[in-house]
């Protein structure tokens, strides 16, 4: 896509009456946001390494995949446009009650401790045919004040053994779960750019492409609940001044 491409359009339709003009401009204003968000994702590209393939595109997302050395499991990067400034989505994050409402799969998610800068999360999902999965995961948050006034923050997750309930019969406990959300603000704070990335097995026991394959699923659902869930309200009661 060139520059000239990303560049506002011009109305030169001539006029129509009735519902032929509403369904002209409906349908000029539905090319004009494709192509914003076309050309916002043709800008992300450039900011990926080398070493992440895209594997996944569409209007609202991009999926990379690398591999890691000793391991047939794909690290995954998903980069997305969300409708929402970054401090509301820092807070859905940071609402961790509220994970089994939207996070496919998951049944549990329970607050084990909150530290200074980081939380201890114990998860629990129930996925069809494969069975149950849990772990326990320490988050640690940081955040960036950038040139322009706005704050990037990040999460990163790692399994913590020595947290958490034991692990339970007929539950797989992962030992294998990394990753991280890098929230971006965007379009002067209105929206966010979110990157996200996965290192998981999900407790093994599976082929290796099943679970590669399962877990660019997750990321695209993942992503669709995130979207729905941070319009509702309470989530931009409390910003980071109040």
């Amino acid at each position: 896509m060139s520059d000239t491409d990303c560049r506002p359009a011009t109305d030169k339709t001539r006029p129509v009456h009735g519902f032929r003009r509403i369904d002209a401009l409906a349908g000029k204003w539905i090319a004009r946001l494709t192509l914003s968000a076309g050309c916002f994702l043709t800008t992300l590209v450039s900011s990926i390494g080398a070493e992440w393939v895209q594997i996944n595109s569409n209007q609202n997302l991009i999926v990379y995949a690398k591999d890691r050395p000793g391991s047939s499991i794909k690290e995954l990067r998903a980069v997305g446009l969300v409708d929402a400034p970054s401090w509301v989505i820092l807070n859905l994050l940071d609402e961790v009650a509220d994970y089994p409402d939207f996070m496919p799969y998951t049944t549990k998610a329970q607050l084990i401790e909150r530290r200074t800068h980081e939380i201890i999360i114990y998860f629990r999902w129930d996925p069809p045919l494969i069975g149950a999965r849990d772990v326990t995961v320490a988050v640690t948050q940081s955040s960036t004040k950038r040139a322009d006034g706005k704050t990037n923050y990040q999460l990163h997750w790692e399994p913590m053994s020595t947290a958490g309930p034991a692990p339970s019969p007929g539950v797989t406990r992962i030992t294998l779960d990394e990753g991280s959300w890098k929230l971006e603000p965007t379009e002067d704070g209105r929206k966010t750019t979110v990157i996200y990335d996965l290192f998981t097995d999900g407790g093994g026991g599976l082929p290796a492409f099943v679970i590669n394959m399962a877990n660019r699923q997750s990321v695209n659902d993942l992503f669709q609940a995130i979207r729905k869930q941070v319009t509702l309200p309470k989530y931009s009661q409390k910003s980071p001044t109040d």
